[in-house]
């Protein structure tokens, strides 16, 4: 059996895909062009289902935080439901910007879903910070 790996390495190795999917959250807020929105909106999705299936899957960041035990379990199921409605918002979005009728509504939906991830990201360091300065 495996030992399992320290908060800090774990969350350190998804430090890149916090900057990258934080540096394309700060070009769709920036973004006032709505025909470009289908493939930045493509590219969030996409980088969404991989980042958060890094942090949900079998030795990721979520199985490490849970280890520190039972009573983080109800913040760990917070943000996998923030995970869950963020990437459907993320896809319907993305369905939307596809259809040639999108209106102009589309960029304030989009800032409403950045916020909510932005609060996401957030809160999930707030609680790695939480956890490795606790130390259990």
């Amino acid at each position: 059996m495996t030992q399992p790996r320290p908060l800090q390495d774990v969350h350190a190795e998804l430090a890149d895909e916090h900057r990258r999917l934080m540096a394309l959250v700060s070009l769709l807020e920036a973004e006032r062009s709505i025909a470009k929105l289908p493939l930045m909106l493509r590219e969030l999705h996409d980088l969404l289902v991989d980042h958060f299936a890094h942090e949900q899957f079998p030795g990721g960041l979520y199985e490490q935080m849970g280890a520190y035990g039972s009573q983080h379990h109800e913040d760990l199921r917070v943000l996998i439901r923030e995970h869950c409605d963020v990437l459907s918002a993320a896809r319907a979005l993305l369905e939307h910007s596809e259809r040639p009728q999108h209106d102009s509504g589309l960029l304030d939906q989009v800032a409403r879903l950045l916020d909510a991830l932005r609060a996401h990201e957030l809160e999930e360091h707030r609680l790695v910070r939480k956890l490795e300065g606790d130390g259990a």
